[in-house]
């Protein structure tokens, strides 16, 4: 069984994060920074928060989580390039109790 810890990039994690280069009063800290504001992005977002919610146990020992989405185009999933029609399925999955 192949495990991703066997395929560990030749690079540790010092090698590709930076140190911030913002005045502390200029930054923004969050717990989880999703990047991309697409379906996918936007979804997992979503799903996040519902898991919190669903889990105060968790929510309570881990506190503040602040969630951003980052998204670089003008506006949510303005990057996306799709004429694909949308299965609402995963939607419906989502937002079960709406």
């Amino acid at each position: 069984m192949a495990r991703p810890i066997d395929f560990a990039p030749p690079f540790g994690a010092r090698d590709a994060i930076g140190a911030p280069t913002d005045p502390r009063d200029e930054r923004i800290e969050v717990g989880v920074a999703i990047v991309g504001a697409g379906p996918g992005g936007l979804a997992c977002a979503i799903r996040l928060g519902q898991l919190l919610e669903e889990h105060p146990a968790v929510r309570e020992r881990l506190g503040d989580v602040p969630v951003a989405v980052v998204e670089k185009g003008k506006s949510p999933g303005s990057h996306l390039l799709s004429g694909a029609v949308v299965n609402p399925r995963a939607l419906r999955r989502l937002f079960r109790d709406g």
